[in-house]
C-alpha cells in the first residue's frame, strides 16, 4: 500500500471526530498496524483476530450463505455485528482477494436487509479505492431507501454498463418518470450485449405493457424487485428470497398492502418502520389472516384510550405473534406499547406475555415487575406461567426461586404434560445441577468440528458455523452450541441467543 494512500486514509478517519484516537464509527486508529480494505468496520466489539487463520476458500462460501439461510432475529443481528467489525483480517494472497472479502461482507449485509450498515461500511472506504461494484451496490441501496438524489450523484460518474442501465431505468420508474424509463429501456433492449432475461421480461410487461412470458427464476436480485412490485398478478414466491429483497418490496408503494404486511413481519425492520406498515389502510382485506389481524389490532391499540382495553388488545397481539413464531421479530414494536402500560395486578392476564418480551430485550427490571404480578396470583394457571418464565429470568441474573422445585413437582412430575418437555429443553444448565430430583434424562453433548482445539483460532468462521447450526432444525443439541458461543464470545453475542431460546412459541 502506497504511503500517500495510508496518510490520506488516516486523515479521513481523523476528520470524523475531534477525538485523537477514537472516531464515531468505533474504529481505533492508533491500533491499526497497517491499512487495507479488510480492516474497515463500523465497530470493534470483537477481538481483532477474527479471520486470522481462515482461508478464503472456506470463509467466502460461508459468508455467501449469510442472507440465504433461515436465521432467527438474534442470529441475524449477531452476524450483522460480525460483518461490520473492524478487524485486522488475515493474510491475503493478492489485493483482488482482499477487495473481494470486503465486497462479500457488504453483499451479505444487503441480503440480510442491513442497508444502513452496508452504506456505513462503504463510506469508510477512501474514494480512490471504490470500484464499480461498490458504487453499484451503494446506488441500489440508496434507490431502495428512496434517496433518489444520492442515486443520481453516484451513477452519473459511473461507466455505462448493463447494471448501471438497469439501475437508471429503476430510478426513473420510482421517480414516476415513466417516459424516461421507457426510452431508457428501449435503448437498453437494443444493446446486443444485454443478457438479463428476467429484467427484460419484467420491463416488457411493466414498461411496454406486453404479455411477455416471465422466467420463473428462483433468485431475485435488487434490479428485479422494483419491477416485480408493479406486476398486476404477483407470481413470485418472495418467501424464498432474502430479507433484503423483502425489505425493498414492503417499502414500495405498488404491492398489495396484504403482501407488504406479511413480509414486513418477518424481516429486519425497526419498530418505527414496522409501525408505518401496520398503519396502512386495510380496506376490504381478509382480516381472518393473522398478519392482517395483527395490523388491525395494532391500529386498535394505537387508537384505544381505555388502559384496560389497550392491555387486552396488546395481550392478544403478543399471543398470536408468539403463536406464529414472530415474537422475536415483533418485540421492538411491542416494547413501544408495553412501556406505556403500568404493571399492576389488574393486568395479570398480560403479565406472562409482557415478561417474555422484556426478557428478550435483556430488561430484568421490567420483566421482574410483570413476573411479580404472577407470583402474587395463587391460581395454578398463573403459577405455571411463572414457572415457564424462570429460565429466562435466571439468564438475566435473577437466580432460581426456592420454590422452583415444588412448582416443578406440582406441574411437571409427568413430562408429557403441556409445556413440561419444552420447559426442560429451554431451561438453563443450572437447573440440571440444582434440581436433581426432577431433572429428565439429558441427551449426550455433541462435538462439532469447529469446537476442536486446532480450529480454535478461526473465531469469525467458527461463529458463523455455530450460528448456522443453531438455526438448523435437524440439530437437536442446542445446549452444546450455546455453551460454545458463551465460552468463546462476549456476552452481548451469546446472551441474545440464550434469551430467544427461552421464548415459548
Amino acid at each position: 500500500m502506497k504511503k500517500n494512500l495510508l496518510l490520506f486514509c488516516v486523515s479521513c478517519f481523523l476528520s470524523y471526530s475531534t477525538h485523537a484516537s477514537l472516531i464515531d464509527s468505533g474504529v481505533t486508529v492508533n491500533e491499526l498496524s497497517h491499512f487495507s480494505l479488510d480492516t474497515l468496520g463500523s465497530h470493534d466489539k470483537l477481538a481483532k483476530n477474527l479471520w486470522h487463520k481462515s482461508n478464503p476458500e472456506t470463509l467466502f462460501p460461508l459468508i455467501d450463505k449469510i442472507g440465504t439461510t433461515k436465521l432467527s432475529p438474534a442470529s441475524k443481528k449477531i452476524l450483522i455485528t460480525l460483518l461490520t467489525q473492524d478487524s485486522t483480517g488475515f493474510d491475503f494472497i493478492n489485493t483482488q482477494s482482499e477487495n473481494l472479502f470486503l465486497i462479500k461482507r457488504i453483499e451479505a449485509l444487503v441480503r440480510v436487509g442491513a442497508f444502513k450498515e452496508a452504506i456505513e461500511l462503504i463510506d469508510l472506504i477512501p474514494m480512490q479505492s471504490l470500484n464499480q461494484n461498490l458504487f453499484l451496490i451503494k446506488a441500489n441501496i440508496h434507490l431502495a431507501l428512496g434517496h433518489f438524489e444520492e442515486v443520481e450523484k453516484i451513477i452519473q460518474d459511473m461507466d455505462q454498463t448493463r447494471q448501471t442501465d438497469e439501475t437508471r431505468i429503476n430510478l426513473f420508474l420510482e421517480k414516476e418518470e415513466r417516459n424516461k424509463a421507457v426510452l431508457s429501456y428501449e435503448i437498453y433492449r437494443d444493446n446486443q450485449e444485454i443478457n438479463n432475461p428476467l429484467f427484460s421480461a419484467l420491463a416488457e410487461n411493466i414498461l411496454l405493457e406486453l404479455d411477455t412470458n416471465i422466467p420463473n427464476e428462483e433468485t431475485v436480485n435488487i434490479e428485479h424487485i422494483f419491477l416485480i412490485s408493479r406486476l398486476k398478478n404477483q407470481s413470485f414466491d418472495l418467501e424464498k428470497q432474502s430479507d433484503g429483497i423483502k425489505k425493498i418490496f414492503v417499502n414500495l408503494p405498488a404491492p398489495k398492502i396484504e403482501d407488504r404486511i406479511n413480509y414486513a413481519e418477518k424481516i429486519n425492520l425497526t419498530a418505527d418502520e414496522l409501525a408505518s406498515i401496520y398503519q396502512l389502510p386495510l380496506l376490504d382485506s381478509n382480516i381472518d389472516k393473522n398478519h392482517l389481524r395483527r395490523a388491525e389490532i395494532y391500529q386498535k391499540i394505537k387508537a384505544e384510550t381505555d388502559p384496560f382495553a389497550k392491555a387486552e388488545w396488546l395481550k392478544t397481539f403478543i399471543k398470536i405473534a408468539i403463536q406464529d413464531k414472530l415474537g422475536l421479530s415483533l418485540a421492538p414494536l411491542i416494547i413501544q406499547k408495553l412501556d406505556g402500560i403500568l404493571p399492576q395486578q389488574e393486568y395479570k392476564d398480560l403479565a406472562f406475555y409482557a415478561a417474555q418480551i422484556y426478557i428478550l430485550h435483556n430488561n430484568l427490571e421490567k420483566a421482574n415487575e410483570w413476573y411479580q404480578i404472577l407470583k402474587n396470583e395463587k391460581d395454578d394457571s398463573y403459577q405455571k406461567q411463572r414457572l415457564l418464565l424462570i429460565p429466562g429470568m435466571q439468564k438475566l441474573g435473577a437466580g432460581i426461586p426456592d420454590e422452583t422445585e415444588s412448582l416443578l413437582n406440582h406441574f411437571c412430575s409427568d413430562l408429557t404434560k403441556e409445556n413440561c418437555s419444552q420447559f426442560w429443553q429451554k431451561s438453563a444448565q443450572i437447573f440440571y445441577e440444582t434440581l436433581p430430583n426432577t431433572k429428565p434424562n439429558r441427551p449426550p453433548l455433541m462435538i462439532f468440528d469447529y469446537m476442536n482445539q486446532d480450529q480454535s483460532e478461526k473465531t469469525g468462521e467458527n461463529l458463523i458455523k455455530a450460528i448456522f447450526d443453531l438455526n438448523d432444525e435437524t440439530v437437536t443439541d442446542k445446549h452444546s452450541l450455546l455453551f460454545f458461543i458463551k465460552q468463546n464470545y462476549p456476552q452481548d453475542i451469546s446472551l441474545p441467543l440464550e434469551l430467544e431460546g427461552t421464548l415459548y412459541q
